[in-house]
């Protein structure tokens, strides 16, 4: 199976002859729900720290 997507290299890595498909190439910068849960989970922690932090005073 050939691939008939054009190719776009990528210029900030090491290796400048490294080159990916348009769509391999926007795979990172879809955050989608990672976003919310890591955002969530940061919040939760913090809050569980000050809890903790009162509780040993």
């Amino acid at each position: 199976m050939a691939n008939s997507e054009p190719r776009v290299a990528e210029p900030d890595r090491h290796d400048s002859s490294a080159v990916k498909a348009p769509t391999a190439a926007r795979q990172g910068q879809k955050l989608g729900r990672v976003r919310y849960v890591l955002g969530i989970s940061v919040a939760l922690a913090v809050i569980a720290m000050i809890i903790v932090f009162f509780a040993v005073l």
